[in-house]
C-alpha cells in the first residue's frame, strides 16, 4: 500500500482539476467523475503501481524468509537463498529461477510500454495556470475515516505495539501482569553494544541519501529520453532500466559478486559496490515514477523555454525539474527508506567495514536475541518515521505552493 500511495499521490498532486470541474458542471457526481475522468488520467501511474506491486511480490525475500521458511513455505526468493546457502552452493539453480522471474515480468513491461505510446492522452499540466482543489466526500467521509483507522490499527499500530513489547522483555512472552514485571530498557542499551552497529548505521544513512539522489537524477534523464525524445532505441533503454526490478535482490547481488571479482576494479567489499547495487535495484521504480510525472507535463513548456533561447540543460533544470519535484521527492523518500532496510542485496555484498543496519538486525535474529532485534527494529522504524514525516510535510508544502 505505501508504494501505491507514493506512486499515485505524486500524479494526483500534478493533475489539472479543470477536466473534473467540467465534468461536475455537466452534472456528474464525484463517483462518475472519478470513474470517467480521474482514473483514466491516472492510468500511467496506476499501471506502474500495479506492475511494480506484482513484481515486488514475486521477488520479495525478507517476509517470506522470516515467516515462510520456518514452516517450509517457500517462494522464488527463498528457494534462491537456500540454493545459494546449501553445500556446495547451486548458483545455476539460483540464476535459472531469477531468469524465470524476468520472463514473467517481461509481459507486464510490454503492456506498460503500450500505454506510454499514447502519452498525449494523459497530459494534464500545460502552459495554462491552475490550482488543484480538494473534493468534499460528504457523508462518505465517516465511512472513509473508519476504514482508514481500522487499516492503521490492524496493519501498523498493533504490529508496532507487539514489536515494542518484544523489545522490552528479556525473552518474548505473551502479555500478562507477570510479564509486565520484567519490562526494562536494557535491550536498547545492549543492542548498541553489538560490534559495528554504529558504523553500520552510518553506512546505511550514507548509502540511503547518496543512492536516493543518484537514482532519481539518473531516472529523470532516462525518462526524458524515453518519453520526450525520438532517440532510436529509447524503448530498449526503458526496458533495460526496468529489467533489474525482475531480478531478485539475491540474484542481483550474486551477479555483482561475480562481475566485480572478475573486473580489475577494487570495489568488492566496499560501500561502492553496495551503492551500485542499490541504484541498479531501485532505478526501475524511479523511472516508472518519473515517466508518470513527465507524461503529465505538456511539451509546450519546453518549447517555450527553447524558443526563449534556453539550452536543453537549462530547460531541464529550470522547467522540468521544478515541475517534477513532487514525483522526485516521493521517489527519494521511497528509495531512502528501502535502502536502509534492504537485506536481500546487502547480505551477499557487505563486509565488516561496509556492514549495514539491516544486516545487523538479521544477524541478531539469526542468533535468537529477540529483545535486541526488537530494540534495533524499533529504533530503525523511528528513524524512518521521522524522515518520512518531515518529507511528507515538505511534499505538502510543495503541492500547496
Amino acid at each position: 500500500m505505501p508504494v501505491m500511495f507514493l506512486l499515485l499521490a505524486g500524479s494526483l498532486r500534478s493533475m489539472d482539476p479543470s477536466l473534473e470541474e467540467s465534468s461536475a458542471t455537466c452534472g456528474s457526481g464525484n463517483a462518475s467523475t472519478m470513474l470517467r475522468i480521474t482514473f483514466p488520467l491516472m492510468l500511467p501511474a496506476s499501471a506502474a503501481a500495479m506492475i511494480y506491486s506484482f513484481i515486488n511480490a514475486v521477488e520479495a525475500f525478507e517476509i517470506p524468509a522470516l515467516i515462510g521458511m520456518p514452516v517450509k513455505i517457500y517462494v522464488f526468493a527463498t528457494q534462491i537463498y537456500l540454493a545459494m546457502h546449501q553445500s556446495p552452493p547451486d548458483y545455476g539453480v539460483s540464476a535459472a529461477l531469477g531468469t524465470t522471474v524476468l520472463a514473467i515480468t517481461a509481459v507486464g513491461t510490454l503492456s506498460y510500454l503500450r500505454i506510454l505510446r499514447k502519452s498525449e492522452r494523459y497530459v494534464t499540466v500545460t502552459g495554462k495556470g491552475y490550482r488543484p482543489r480538494p473534493i468534499d466526500l460528504g457523508k462518505w467521509k465517516y465511512l472513509a475515516t473508519v476504514f482508514l483507522f481500522s487499516f492503521l490499527l490492524l496493519d501498523v499500530i498493533l504490529p508496532m505495539l507487539a514489536l515494542i513489547w518484544a523489545s522490552l522483555l528479556p525473552f518474548y512472552q505473551v502479555p500478562s501482569l507477570k510479564a509486565f514485571q520484567t519490562v526494562s530498557l536494557s535491550s536498547y542499551f545492549s543492542a548498541w553494544q553489538y560490534p559495528g552497529v554504529l558504523n553500520a548505521l552510518k553506512n546505511s544513512l550514507f548509502l540511503a541519501v547518496l543512492g536516493g539522489v543518484i537514482t532519481m537524477l539518473l531516472a529523470a534523464v532516462i525518462s526524458w529520453i524515453v518519453v520526450r525524445s525520438r532517440v532510436p532505441g529509447r524503448r530498449l533503454l526503458d526496458f533495460l532500466a526496468f529489467a533489474p526490478l525482475a531480478t531478485p535482490g539475491i540474484v542481483l547481488g550474486m551477479a555483482l559478486v561475480f562481475l566485480y571479482l572478475t573486473l580489475p576494479l577494487p570495489i568488492y567489499g566496499t560501500l561502492w559496490i553496495l551503492l551500485i547495487a542499490f541504484v541498479t535495484k531501485h532505478l526501475p521504480w524511479a523511472t516508472r515514477n518519473t515517466n508518470a510525472g513527465l507524461l503529465q507535463i505538456h511539451k509546450e513548456l519546453e518549447e517555450a523555454s527553447e524558443a526563449s533561447g534556453a539550452s536543453w540543460l537549462q530547460t531541464f533544470r529550470r522547467v522540468l525539474v521544478p515541475l517534477l519535484v513532487p514525483a522526485f521527492a516521493a521517489g527519494f523518500l521511497y528509495i531512502f527508506s528501502h535502502i536502509i532496510r534492504d537485506i536481500s542485496l546487502a547480505i551477499l555484498l557487505y563486509s565488516p567495514k561496509s556492514n549495514l543496519l539491516a544486516v545487523v538486525i538479521w544477524e541478531l535474529w539469526q542468533a535468537g536475541t529477540i529483545a535486541q532485534v526488537g530494540a534495533m527494529s524499533v529504533m530503525l522504524v523511528l528513524i524512518l518515521g521521522l524522515f518520512t514525516f518531515v518529507g511528507r510535510k515538505y511534499l505538502t508544502r510543495i503541492a500547496i505552493s
